[in-house]
């Protein structure tokens, strides 16, 4: 007997905003990803659609104008800005929910203090969910540590590579391999840098110095390019809908919640690693990351027909 989906992944589940024909566009969502180069067009994009697969409203690209007619080439649904600078960004600061910062950003340094820029000014501002930091901005974050400590927004995706690089930067010192040293590394690293950390690998280990969980769900044996940033976008999305839940229930008055930014990361691993397991079931080892996009909405369709 199959089980039902709501039993499969019930930390997604739970998360969803219930939609309404009274919300306004943008009520589900309005989310930033800064990211893309020259080399690296598809990254940016990944993360993105994601977010409209999910059910968010609006996804905004910032990204350097060699890689924005490419961008938006692959979708007209993305909003694209085409120039890393503070203009642009400063454009969108007051709408959006949440931020993703790295998608095959690349390293130059011409762009390490616009960087710095949106990581600081996110910090207070309060339409702002969640900074989540992955790919090249994990190199920022290594060369620049203090920048994003205690940022109480900001997550970092890394995985087992950049989580190391990080971690020996911060400690000077070597994780060894086994999974309770891991699960301790990740948790002492989130600590020092008053950050959450996702540390992703066979298991992704998420912590913010206090707590720690972990999302085991099956995933694929296939790791396809892209699978990054598809998880980027959905753990945008996931966690502003764990805000915007709570949101509902303070006007109601009667909040109960006590769930944090780490429920959202850990329903945003559920999903990507579901996704990546019933895309290979389909497509065996030739699918890619498209395939994948194209799953999400499938599964969060039938998470939403389903009680």
């Amino acid at each position: 007997m199959k089980m039902p989906i709501t039993k499969i992944l019930p930390r997604v589940k739970i998360l969803l905003p219930a939609l309404s024909p009274c919300y306004r566009k943008g009520d589900c969502g309005k989310i930033a990803i800064i990211g893309g180069s020259e080399e690296y067009t598809g990254a940016p994009y990944f993360s993105a659609i994601t977010l409209l697969k999910i059910g968010c409203d609006l996804s905004f690209v910032i990204c350097p104008k060699e890689a924005a007619p490419i961008i938006k080439g692959y979708s007209p649904e993305l909003i694209v800005y085409p120039s890393l600078n503070e203009e642009n960004f400063s454009k969108v600061s007051n709408r959006i929910n949440s931020i993703v910062i790295g998608p095959g950003l690349g390293r130059d340094v011409s762009i390490e203090s616009f960087i710095a820029y949106i990581i600081s000014t996110t910090k207070e501002k309060e339409n702002i969910t969640s900074v989540v930091i992955d790919a090249d901005g994990l190199h920022f974050c290594t060369k620049y540590p203090d920048i994003i400590r205690n940022h109480p927004k900001v997550i970092l995706t890394p995985n087992a590579f950049e989580f190391e690089r990080l971690y020996n930067t911060i400690f000077q010192d070597s994780i060894l391999a086994n999974e309770n040293d891991l699960k301790n590394a990740v948790k002492k690293l989130a600590k020092e840098l008053g950050v959450i950390v996702m540390r992703k690998g066979v298991i992704d280990i998420i912590s913010d110095g206090n707590l720690l969980q972990t999302g085991e769900m099956g995933g694929s044996p296939r790791r396809c390019g892209g699978q990054g940033d598809i998880l980027s976008g959905a753990v945008a999305a996931f966690t502003f809908f764990l805000k915007k839940n709570q949101s509902t229930y303070d006007n109601n008055g009667s909040n109960n919640d006590t769930r944090t930014l780490i429920d959202g990361v850990c329903a945003a691993s559920d999903l990507v690693r579901y996704t990546a397991q019933k895309t290979f079931n389909d497509k065996g080892r030739g699918m890619t990351a498209n395939d994948m996009v194209e799953k999400i909405s499938e599964i969060i369709n039938e998470l939403d027909r389903s009680h």
